[in-house]
């Protein structure tokens, strides 16, 4: 089954879509609806991964601790392409992410689809 989205304790983590088209940037979202400062480990904390759970993207960032304040929200896309800058085949994918609540590390996660030209 897919998930378009996955919340926990008022942080919302989703794609803009669940299934994407070859070669369509997916964009991701997470949002904090929270009454407390969510923080991220760096400006771009998100990684693709293939269905096989093996890291395929993962941008280059700074490890630099980001605060994500009550009400506010990041978004990122993602062009399919892996480390290499060749695109990715059709399949399943998911983007991931940390987060840390009161110092405490969660992972989310978002499944998606990309469908074949």
């Amino acid at each position: 089954m897919l998930l378009i989205g996955q919340t926990h304790e008022g942080i919302d983590f989703k794609a803009n879509k669940d299934v994407v088209s070859s070669k369509e940037s997916v964009c991701f979202t997470i949002i904090n609806k929270s009454e407390e400062t969510v923080q991220l480990p760096s400006p771009h904390p998100w990684y693709i991964v293939d269905k096989e759970g093996k890291i395929i993207y993962s941008p280059m960032s700074i490890q630099v601790i980001v605060d994500l304040k009550p009400n506010t929200i990041k978004q990122w896309c993602w062009d399919q392409k892996d480390g290499s800058e060749v695109y990715v085949k059709p399949g399943q994918y998911e983007v991931k992410t940390h987060i840390y609540i009161s110092k405490k590390k969660y992972e989310m996660r978002v499944e998606f689809e990309i469908k074949g030209e």
